[in-house]
C-alpha cells in the first residue's frame, strides 16, 4: 500500500511523476478521502497549474483568479484538461473542489473505518 498524500510516502509502487500528478490534482475531502481539486497558497499572483481531471469545480475560501477572470467563493466553474493561470492574492489558502463532492467534510475517516480485520 502506498499513500502519496502524506509528507513522506512509503513504498515505491508509483512513478515519481504519477505521485506528483496525484498530489497536484486531488485534495483532502475528509480523513483519508480525496477528491479532484487544487489548493492555491495565499500570495500567488499568477501560478500556472495543470488540471488533469476535467469537470465542474467549486471555488472555496478566498476568491481566485483563473486566467485573469475573478471568481468568488462558491462559484462553480467548468474546467477542461489543460494548463491554467491561478491567482490568490488573499491572506489564506483558496481551493477548487470537485463540485459534485459537496463541501469539505469535517469527518476524520480513517483506514479502519473503511476496512476491518477478519
Amino acid at each position: 500500500m502506498q499513500n502519496v498524500f502524506i509528507d513522506e510516502p512509503v513504498g515505491n509502487r508509483l512513478l515519481p511523476e504519477d505521485m506528483k500528478n496525484l498530489r497536484g490534482n486531488f485534495i483532502s475531502h475528509g480523513g483519508i478521502i480525496y477528491v479532484a481539486g487544487k489548493t492555491i497558497a495565499p500570495g500567488q499572483s499568477k501560478l500556472q497549474e495543470q488540471v488533469m481531471i476535467p469537470g465542474e469545480y467549486r471555488v472555496e475560501g478566498n476568491g481566485l483568479t483563473l486566467d485573469g477572470e475573478a471568481l468568488q467563493d462558491g462559484d462553480v466553474i467548468a474546467l477542461e484538461r489543460g494548463r491554467y493561470d491561478f491567482g490568490n492574492t488573499g491572506e489564506t489558502a483558496a481551493s477548487i473542489r470537485w463540485a459534485a463532492a459537496g463541501e469539505k467534510s469535517e469527518s476524520r475517516i480513517g483506514l479502519q473505518d473503511l476496512f476491518t480485520d477478519y
